[in-house]
């Protein structure tokens, strides 16, 4: 609902979409010991990314947690999505 746009934003990734809908357990089990990113997901997070610029940009909190089922290493994941958002911030400040 644009309407209620910028609102916060509460979000989580939590799977990457490459394991299809109800692949979570195989994607835990494939993703062990969860200290690389295994499966880069750079479509969601550059399109998360643009969703936080904007909603912070805007002066709302926003809220993301990552899985580490999302692209293989939730901490890494979260830097990468940190620096794309940076980026968008830098472009367009």
């Amino acid at each position: 609902m644009r309407s209620m746009w910028p609102a916060p934003l509460v979000c989580r990734w939590n799977l990457n979409a490459s394991h299809g809908a109800y692949a979570y357990e195989a994607a835990a089990q494939s993703y062990l010991p969860y200290d690389k990113l295994k499966d880069e997901d750079v479509a969601t997070r550059n399109e998360l990314a643009r969703v936080i610029a904007g909603v912070t940009g805007a002066g709302q909190n926003a809220f993301v947690t990552v899985s580490n089922e999302a692209e293989g290493c939730a901490p890494l994941t979260v830097i990468e999505l940190a620096k794309a958002v940076q980026e968008l911030k830098q472009r367009n400040p």
